[in-house]
C-alpha cells in the first residue's frame, strides 16, 4: 500500500509494468479509482505484450464506493470472477451494472485486441468452471408519485435457483440533497412475503421506506443476493415527491456537566442518525450547553426562551417533529 500524499504516476506504473513483462506473460490491471481512465492510455500494450487494462471510470469521473463497497465496480467485478467468468465478460457485466446506476460512471477496458484477449482469460485457473446462474429480478413496481407522506411500498418478484440471502433496495435522493463525496447512501430490505404461485423458483418480495421527505425524484435501485454471494443485475425504480412532509428535529442537551460525556455522545449519535435518514442539517435545531466535536456548527443556548423561539419558528404546515432530551 503506498503512503499517504505519495504519487504513482501512470508513467512511472507502465515502466514497473514493462520491465516485469520482459520476462513474464500476460498481464491485467484493474484500477478503481477516481478518474481511473486516465491511466489507460499510458499502460496502453506495447511490442505485443499481453495486458488488459481495466478502469472503473472515464478519466473525468468520479468512482463510487458506496455503502462500504458493496455498491462498486469491483464488487460487482470480482463477484463474476469468483463464478469462474472470463474476464471480459466480468468486465461487461459490472460495468453493465455500474451504468444503470443515476450518476456518471462508465467503466473502461483495454486489450489492444477489441476484447478478444479479455474474452479468452481468466484470473486463477485457466478452466472454465461450471458457473451457477444468480438471482434475476423478474419485476419490480412501476415508478409512483406520493404526496403529503414520506412512505412507500416496493414490490419485486425474484427468481433463484439458490436461496436468497438478501434483497435491497438502495436508494439515491434528489440531486438537491444528494452528494456525490457521500460513502454511505440510504437503503432498506425487501423480505420475502410468499412464493410466486406459476413460478417455483421465483418469490415476492416487500418493503417499506418512510423517508421519502424531500420534494423530488428518488432513484432505487434493487439488488439480490444469493447464498453463495452472488448478486442479480438490479432493475431500477422511483418514487417522486410532491407537497413533501418536512422532518423536523429538536434536540435539547443536558445541563448537568456531570453527565456531559455520555450526553455529547448520544446527542451526536442522534444528530448524525438523522442526517443518514435525510435530514437537513437546517431543519435540526440543537440546543447544548456546550459544543459538540463532532458537529461542525455552534448549538443554541439551552434556555426556555431559546426552545421557545425554536418551536414559535417552526411552520405549522406539513411538517413531522422529532424531540429529542
Amino acid at each position: 500500500m503506498l503512503k499517504e500524499n505519495v504519487i504513482l504516476e501512470a508513467e512511472k506504473l507502465d515502466e514497473w509494468l514493462d520491465t516485469y513483462q520482459m520476462n513474464n506473460g500476460m498481464l491485467t490491471v484493474v484500477l478503481d479509482a477516481c478518474h481511473s481512465g486516465s491511466f489507460l492510455p499510458p499502460l496502453n500494450a506495447q511490442g505485443g505484450q499481453k495486458r488488459i487494462v481495466i478502469s472503473s471510470a472515464k478519466a473525468e469521473e468520479n468512482a463510487r464506493l458506496y455503502n462500504d463497497g458493496i455498491l462498486s465496480f469491483s464488487n460487482h467485478f470480482f463477484r463474476y470472477i469468483f463464478n469462474s467468468e472470463n474476464v471480459y465478460s466480468a468486465f461487461d457485466k459490472a460495468a453493465a451494472i455500474i451504468k444503470k446506476m443515476p450518476y456518471s460512471q462508465t467503466p473502461q477496458l483495454d486489450d489492444n485486441e477489441n476484447g478478444s484477449l479479455a474474452k479468452i482469460t481468466f484470473i486463477g485457473n485457466d478452466l472454465v468452471q461450471s458457473i451457477s446462474k444468480g438471482p434475476e429480478i423478474l419485476s419490480i413496481s412501476e415508478p409512483q408519485t406520493i404526496s403529503l407522506t414520506t412512505s412507500a411500498t416496493i414490490k419485486t418478484i425474484i427468481r433463484s435457483n439458490k436461496i436468497i440471502s438478501s434483497v435491497i433496495a438502495s436508494i439515491y435522493p434528489p440531486e438537491t440533497i444528494f452528494s456525490e463525496d457521500s460513502i454511505k447512501i440510504p437503503s432498506f430490505e425487501l423480505i420475502k412475503v410468499s412464493d410466486q404461485p406459476d413460478d417455483s423458483n421465483a418469490a415476492i418480495y416487500t418493503g417499506n421506506y418512510n423517508s421519502f421527505n424531500v420534494q423530488g425524484v428518488y432513484h432505487l435501485s434493487i439488488y439480490a443476493t444469493d447464498k453463495d454471494s452472488f448478486t442479480s443485475m438490479p432493475k431500477t425504480t422511483s418514487v417522486v415527491v410532491k407537497n413533501a412532509i418536512s422532518n423536523r428535529a429538536i434536540i435539547l442537551g443536558s445541563f448537568y456537566d456531570n453527565e456531559w460525556p455520555v450526553t455529547e455522545k448520544n446527542i451526536s449519535l442522534a444528530y448524525n442518525t438523522l442526517l443518514s435518514q435525510l435530514y437537513s442539517d437546517k431543519n435540526i435545531d440543537l440546543l447544548s450547553p456546550h459544543a459538540i466535536e463532532s458537529i461542525e456548527y455552534a448549538p443554541l443556548s439551552p434556555s426556555m426562551k431559546s426552545l421557545i423561539n425554536v418551536f414559535e419558528n417552526i411552520p405549522v404546515e406539513k411538517q413531522k417533529i422529532l424531540f429529542y432530551i
